[in-house]
């Protein structure tokens, strides 16, 4: 690319319509997410430079406002860090490309790579307890289309434990159903494919819904009211809608949230609870270490702490350790 076409609209072209895609073969995902982060610096850059995007040279990035645009997604946007370290990522995957291709880019857009990302908290993941599971499950109206359908969709991410971005690509030709039972292939992160099993029950389900409604081959298994994919904030809302009729009919359950990511966690917790070893998990889940995994094992110590403290302790007489040294007693206070 000549250097006096090196604008922000030539950089996006190449790095998303060649370098991504064609030269380091990256996953649609990836792309995507990448993609909506550019989308959102460039909004935010229009805003604060008061020129259109297409204008910018690449010269134009600083570090400076892209600094500014992780703040303020933070404080406005509402991000947490663990987001805004994705979308840094995203940045300076397209900063290194253009310094690739112009290693004499000026210092404010090398400073770029020398942001650092935010350390995050590990949190407690979220999950159901199985009597929650089943009260979801029964939440949307098997009356209506779409109640069946989220049912279904619901009852098989719960199966597999799926993403909710693997699970609204599932076609009908990426599963496998008879009277003894079935499986699903899932399409992952980083082109990684992984099948599968279903439970019987659920089998029977999904076989009788392919049926019901006719669905060919290409056709996605839980299609929108056009017949088209699902997005994964479409999925969110009808959950959502779910757990509102659940609260409704089980008053008992009006403080439990839910994401369509919780479906997954809860999966994982109850293969863990039924005795699945880590490395079972992570190859379920489609995890690339088992690093990722080591967050259910944590959580699952949680719970054993939860049942001991509903034990009676023994009697046993306490005592308290006295030293008798200041600069002991002024350690042991720290």
């Amino acid at each position: 690319m000549k250097k006096k076409l090196w604008t922000l609209d030539a950089l996006m072209r190449s790095f998303f319509g060649d370098y991504l895609p064609r030269q380091r073969n990256v996953s649609p995902h990836t792309i995507a997410g990448y993609r909506y982060a550019w989308v959102l610096l460039l909004r935010y850059l229009q805003k604060r430079l008061s020129r259109p995007p297409a204008s910018l040279q690449v010269s134009d990035l600083d570090a400076t406002d892209v600094l500014a645009f992780l703040d303020h997604i933070e404080q406005e946007r509402g991000n947490k860090p663990k987001t805004r370290n994705a979308r840094l990522a995203a940045i300076r995957s397209a900063v290194d490309y253009a310094l690739m291709i112009d290693p004499t880019l000026p210092p404010a857009v090398h400073r770029i790579r020398a942001i650092p990302v935010k350390k995050t908290e590990r949190r407690q993941v979220g999950f159901l307890e199985q009597p929650e599971v089943d009260a979801l499950l029964a939440a949307p109206d098997a009356d209506r289309w779409c109640g069946r359908r989220d049912r279904l969709m619901f009852e098989v991410m719960y199966n597999i434990g799926a993403r909710v971005t693997e699970m609204v690509q599932v076609r009908v030709s990426d599963v496998c159903v008879n009277e003894a039972g079935g499986q699903i292939s899932l399409h992952g992160k980083g082109r990684k494919e992984r099948t599968l099993p279903l439970w019987a029950t659920t089998a029977k389900h999904v076989r009788q819904w392919i049926q019901e409604q006719g669905l060919t081959a290409e056709s996605p298994l839980f299609p929108n009211a056009r017949g088209g994919f699902l997005s994964r904030s479409s999925v969110a809302k009808r959950l959502g809608r779910a757990l509102v009729a659940m609260r409704r009919t089980n008053p008992a359950l009006a403080k439990i949230k839910a994401s369509p990511h919780t479906l997954r966690h809860t999966t994982a917790m109850h293969m863990h609870d039924s005795g699945a070893e880590l490395a079972e998990l992570a190859l379920w889940l489609g995890h690339e270490s088992i690093e990722t995994t080591n967050i259910y094992l944590s959580t699952s110590m949680e719970r054993k702490e939860k049942t001991l403290k509903k034990l009676k302790s023994p009697m046993v007489e306490g005592f308290r350790y006295r030293p008798d040294d200041k600069a002991l007693a002024y350690l042991e206070s720290l």
